[in-house]
């Protein structure tokens, strides 16, 4: 029988995969390995192995030297879980992109009525608004603030535990926590509907409104998820949680400049809001103490400003564009950084807010602290502990 030799090909695929080398694997016929074993291989196509340099020269070793076609299957099912394995991380990193792109559209919407809730009490029609209406707006806004804590906790989770690389643990966080953050945010449309409605229809009128927006908002958020949400075919292994993916510097970039287009509607929401207030009639009212705290959110929310847009000039005039490491770094701290001060401001003017309505210093503190903890807690004591956990289990 007439044996073809064993050749192979090594092209570079592009430039920007000049590490990883295609290997063509053509023969013809069979030859006889070392082991005196026919080895026949009849393909009318060749067969591209896209395989990192170590496992193509073993599987090639097997299949010359090893015993007949344990090599070729070695070759094959590697070839496979090479191409799975770039499928999969390309598959992963695109789910985490479209995870914060719909963050960001959630974070628009709530950052319209954070604006809203938090000058409302500072309007001169306010005090027209009855006791238990007055006090519903605080619940809401108090709602509002779980919202939207939940809505950008997966930057801070993805840049802390994961170091801004992929892994499915930061999508499984990122689908959990929106799925959350949806329902106070349709209880405090229900809540804002009810009272605005309600000033001009009366109580019934503003209830019927108040339902009819929040049922609406539960049958087109959840009732399709119930219904309709996708079986996983197979379950998920517990330790895949666990694994993590080198992500490429251009997907890490995006990745966190998206996480930080996620922060800047609210900061922008709320600092419009504290401009505007101190130019109101209901601001020249509040005590001295409650316009000094004012005064210090308003200069956080300034630093946060100043801060988050930071990235975007320092890529232009340093980096000329280029995506680097050092970038990448910078953003990635300088995310965590913003997200330091930005509770601090929410809950200094959170504090204004609630001792305006309630004249109660006592209660506008305790309040203030609570949303403080739950801000800091879900943005770093959570994704601390979560980090020590994964490394323990690691191990």
């Amino acid at each position: 029988m007439r044996t073809s030799p064993l050749s192979f090909y090594h092209p570079f695929k592009s430039q920007n995969q000049s590490l990883a080398t295609s290997f063509r694997l053509f023969t013809e016929g069979s030859y006889r390995n070392q082991s005196h074993s026919p080895l026949t291989i009849t393909r009318v196509q060749t067969e591209f192995l896209d395989l990192p340099p170590k496992t193509l020269y073993f599987t090639l070793a097997l299949a010359i030297n090893g015993p007949k076609s344990i090599g070729i299957k070695v070759a094959s099912l590697s070839a496979d879980h090479w191409r799975s394995s770039q499928n999969g991380m390309a598959n992963l990193t695109h789910k985490i992109k479209v995870a914060m792109d719909e963050s960001r559209m959630l974070i628009l919407g709530a950052s319209v009525f954070l604006g809203f809730d938090y000058r409302a009490p500072f309007e001169p029609a306010f005090a027209s608004l009855p006791a238990t209406s007055q006090h519903l707006k605080l619940a809401g806004l108090l709602l509002l603030l779980v919202s939207i804590t939940l809505i950008m906790s997966p930057g801070a989770y993805h840049r802390i535990v994961w170091r801004g690389d992929d892994s499915p643990d930061v999508q499984d966080f990122a689908t959990r926590a929106m799925d959350i953050a949806l329902l106070p945010f349709l209880l405090t449309l229900g809540i804002d509907f009810y009272v605005i409605v309600g000033k001009f229809l009366g109580g019934t009128g503003g209830v019927v409104a108040g339902v009819l927006i929040a049922t609406t908002a539960l049958l087109f958020w959840y009732v399709p998820g119930i219904f309709w949400r996708k079986k996983k075919s197979e379950p998920r292994k517990t330790t895949r949680e666990f694994e993590m993916e080198k992500t490429p510097l251009k997907d890490r970039v995006e990745q966190v400049l998206t996480e930080a287009r996620v922060v800047l509607p609210g900061v922008q929401a709320l600092l419009g809001f504290q401009l505007a207030t101190m130019l109101m009639e209901g601001f020249d009212k509040l005590p001295q103490s409650s316009k000094c705290v004012h005064v210090i959110s308003l200069v956080l929310m300034g630093l946060c400003v100043i801060l988050l847009m930071t990235p975007a000039s320092y890529h232009r005039i340093v980096e000329r564009g280029e995506d680097t490491e050092s970038f990448h770094r910078l953003a990635s701290v300088l995310l965590l950084v913003v997200m330091i001060p930005l509770p601090l401001g929410i809950c200094g003017d959170l504090f204004v807010v609630f001792r305006k309505v309630t004249d109660s210093i006592s209660i506008s503190i305790g309040v203030a602290l609570l949303v403080l903890l739950f801000f800091f807690g879900l943005w770093f004591a959570f994704p601390a502990y979560r980090r020590s956990q994964l490394a323990s289990r690691t191990r």
